[in-house]
């Protein structure tokens, strides 16, 4: 789970800085997996994007990642709401395309957004070195 503090100003001219929650859980990787035609894993699939440089694939996962990922944690900690209201809500916002822009204008940061998201069993077992991490790419593609 990540908790993401962004600075924007609102659609009163004030600017705000406020807290949004985002995470991935081991259920949603596997719908991603299921929803996509070809079954990639979704680093399969950032895999198959950056092998081929598709810039609109790559501007449509990131804002599927981001829609996806977003949701109002409760505050006993116990639920993590995501609908189509509150992702609505958050998409309609003045924060979103701070965010977005953020991410897609740094690789590093969208990874490491996509990283803080994933479920932590699943984060710790993906390497440090970007080395590995092309080598578990390869061998999951083979």
């Amino acid at each position: 789970m990540l908790k993401k503090t962004i600075v924007y100003t609102n659609f009163n001219d004030e600017e705000v800085t406020e807290t949004f929650w985002f995470n991935l859980t081991e259920a949603e990787l596997a719908d991603f997996q299921n929803s996509n035609p070809d079954g990639l894993s979704m680093t399969q699939y950032m895999q198959q994007i950056y092998d081929t440089k598709d810039t609109q694939k790559l501007y449509t996962l990131m804002k599927q990642i981001l829609l996806m990922t977003y949701g109002e944690k409760s505050a006993d900690g116990r639920h993590f709401r995501k609908s189509k209201e509150i992702t609505d809500d958050f998409e309609h916002s003045a924060a979103y395309p701070v965010l977005f822009v953020e991410l897609m204008s740094d690789a590093n940061k969208a990874s490491d957004f996509i990283m803080q998201c994933l479920p932590k069993k699943l984060r710790s077992s993906v390497p440090d070195d970007p080395a590995e991490v092309q080598a578990l790419m390869e061998k999951n593609r083979g």
